[in-house]
């Protein structure tokens, strides 16, 4: 989802760039509208094999092979505490890579038409 939402962003930033209009910033209400479009584009299928990954099945019917866990009537959730801070815990995933870094002339690449006939394995051939 986050792929697809990163999409939607990147092409709202072209299409300014095409009208020669470079608004940064994004109302919440276009956020809201790209997190709905996202959604939308996920396949059923998609969401099913997720919950079938995590043990969901259809039947509804309980796995007896795991011993029963007992459960605490107090949790003690409460004495936990954090090894960093808020900030810290909020932002630990700000370097993670959510899909591959594509360059803005590999962006142009893929939509400009190939107009000389050959492919990248000719040129490489030619060049050799």
């Amino acid at each position: 989802m986050k792929q697809k939402y990163r999409k939607f962003l990147l092409q709202r930033r072209l299409a300014g760039m095409k009208r020669k209009q470079l608004n940064k910033k994004i109302s919440v209400l276009d956020a809201m509208h790209y997190i709905a479009s996202a959604l939308d584009a996920i396949f059923p299928e998609t969401i099913v094999n997720c919950f079938r990954h995590c043990g969901f099945n259809r039947s509804g019917a309980c796995s007896t092979s795991e011993a029963a866990v007992p459960v605490d009537d107090e949790p003690e959730f409460g004495n936990l505490e954090l090894p960093v801070s808020f900030a810290d815990y909020v932002g630990a995933n700000d370097d993670v890579a959510v899909c591959n870094a594509v360059s803005l002339d590999d962006i142009i690449d893929t939509l400009r038409p190939d107009t000389a006939g050959t492919s990248d394995e000719e040129e490489m051939d030619d060049t050799a």
